[in-house]
């Protein structure tokens, strides 16, 4: 660019379903970093697939200087509806970089709206959304840090999908980490992200004791679900994570979900039918997500004796909008992709349950649950994709059962006993699953004072945990594990303390494979704050 340049514009001639991008490499005065502001400046406002809208556009390119985030909520009730919702406006400020450079400004809006009626037996909701793909709530800063000055996004609506103080970015100390401070304010506050893993909701992980001792709260793990899945990616949308900032949807989102339930019984909110339609676009992607389905539960308890519990959710989708997955795997959270499953599908889903608890014997329980799952995918012909007439169908059951005796008020000690089969048959060998697991364990808490309890668990007693996987024989493998702790509850001027001195140790021994087998011990020391 020639010296003394204020303003840069381009001009380009432009088609289908463009976007357009600029960037610099900036080098900052006085600092070891460079200031790569890659972002959007243009792009079509519709999917066109051919050439209907060529013409001409043009851009200016500025340095991004701010942000400015802004907006206004509202709540209203009015002929028996309930409603709220949500308006946000992002407003990005940019300079070209010289000392007169000029200055410009964009705008991106993004809101929600809810409506509601209860009518007793029957209800009515409606919900819209429009979240643009330009709105960002994030600005690149300079950061300094002890060892270095980055820049790196900084955050105006974090991810936090655990609901603490804490961003999830912070607690997780991963390298996915969008900013990863040295040390970071909150480095290893927290309980770390655990949507669908605090069965109690009482706020606090249900394995939080254990950490890293999870193995032996397996026990308490349920590996169906039933529930909402809007995205279709295979997992209930209230047990999923994410590694994104939270927002009433995705980005590039917009569209509508209407829905009507029933309640055979007015007093059993437990028990009802439900009926809804799920629309939802992607301007800028070009996706979308047409979902009508049909939900039911049905829930009785016998106090003395147990409850049951049966769920049944059937949906027609067409849904090519990748929402992948992010998961915990081998140690590390890692992004799965989605592998659009519902492009054209009719899915059945049933979960049912049952739970044993008698009076006369209070410290049994049994717990037993089943899983049926069937997707039927209709053949597809689309620009870029073939999909054949197929089905994948899923069959799982796990039985549970443990016993607790009580000596004394202090000490509780018993057995417990998990078995779990998984089947899904489907045409691709990689969606193919056929396994099972039994495992035993033996827990023991001694509770030394109010706050201080002695805490203790073996898994493979009396015989070793069996993993078999009848497809993938290299992966089976028997496994034993215990860990010993000793924890202290407090709370300091309001803040909840934890401090747990503990051992563990573990055992992998891999039956039909010449890998090695694996083991390791730990000691440690460990202070939560939360």
């Amino acid at each position: 660019m020639p010296p003394g340049a204020e303003e840069v514009r381009f001009r380009a001639l432009a088609a289908g379903d463009y976007v357009v991008d600029v960037a610099s490499a900036l080098g900052w005065i006085g600092n070891d970093v460079q200031w790569r502001d890659w972002h959007t400046v243009k792009r079509a406002g519709k999917n066109v697939q051919d050439q209907s809208n060529m013409g001409w556009i043009s851009f200016r390119y500025g340095f991004p200087t701010g942000t400015v985030l802004y907006g206004m909520n509202f709540e209203a009730k009015l002929l028996g509806f309930e409603a709220w919702g949500e308006l946000a406006r992002n407003t990005s400020y940019f300079r070209y970089p010289s000392e007169s450079g000029e200055r410009l400004a964009t705008d991106s809006d993004a809101f929600f709206l809810n409506v509601y009626r209860d009518m007793g037996r029957w209800d009515l909701g409606f919900e819209y959304t429009n979240i643009p793909s330009d709105f960002s709530t994030t600005f690149q800063a300079l950061m300094q840090n002890p060892r270095q000055n980055v820049v790196a996004p900084f955050e105006l609506v974090d991810d936090n999908d655990d609901w603490d103080e804490w961003p999830d970015r912070w607690e997780q100390e991963r390298d996915f980490a969008s900013l990863n401070l040295t040390p970071a304010p909150g480095s290893g506050l927290g309980f770390g992200v655990f949507p669908g893993l605090d069965v109690d909701n009482d706020g606090v992980r249900d394995n939080v004791w254990y950490n890293g001792g999870n193995r032996i709260l397996t026990y308490y793990d349920q590996p169906f679900v039933f529930g909402d899945d809007f995205n279709n990616n295979g997992v209930v949308d209230g047990w999923e994570n994410d590694n994104r900032a939270d927002y009433p949807d995705d980005q590039d989102n917009r569209g509508g979900h209407g829905f009507v339930t029933f309640r055979p019984r007015e007093d059993q909110d437990n028990s009802w039918v439900r009926i809804g339609r799920y629309d939802m676009r992607q301007p800028g992607g070009g996706g979308s997500d047409q979902t009508s389905y049909v939900k039911a539960n049905y829930l009785e308890q016998w106090p003395g004796l147990g409850r049951v519990q049966a769920g049944y959710y059937g949906k027609r989708a067409r849904d090519n909008i990748r929402n992948d997955l992010y998961r915990f795997v081998g140690g590390s959270y890692a992004v799965l992709p989605d592998r659009l499953l519902s492009r054209n599908s009719l899915q059945h889903t049933l979960v049912a349950g049952v739970h044993v608890n008698t009076d006369a014997l209070p410290g049994l329980n049994f717990y037993s649950d089943i899983l049926v799952e069937v997707n039927d995918q209709r053949e597809l012909h689309e620009a870029d994709f073939y999909q054949a007439d197929g089905r994948i169908t899923t069959v799982g059951y796990v039985a549970r059962a443990d016993y607790a005796w009580h000596l004394g008020e202090n000490f509780t000690f018993g057995p417990m006993f998990k078995g779990v089969v998984n089947r899904t048959r489907a045409e691709l060998s990689s969606l193919k699953a056929h396994s099972y697991t039994l495992t035993p364990i033996f827990r023991a808490d001694y509770r030394l004072a109010p706050k201080t309890v002695l805490r203790g668990g073996i898994l493979g007693l009396p015989f070793r945990e069996m993993h078999r996987d009848l497809l993938r024989p290299f992966l089976d493998r028997d496994s034993w594990y215990y860990i010993f702790l000793l924890e202290n509850l407090g709370n300091y001027r309001g803040i909840d303390v934890s401090t747990s001195i503990g051992f563990e140790r573990y055992f992998d021994r891999l039956v039909s494979s010449h890998r090695v087998s694996s083991g390791a011990e730990r000691y440690y020391i460990r202070l939560r704050i939360g």
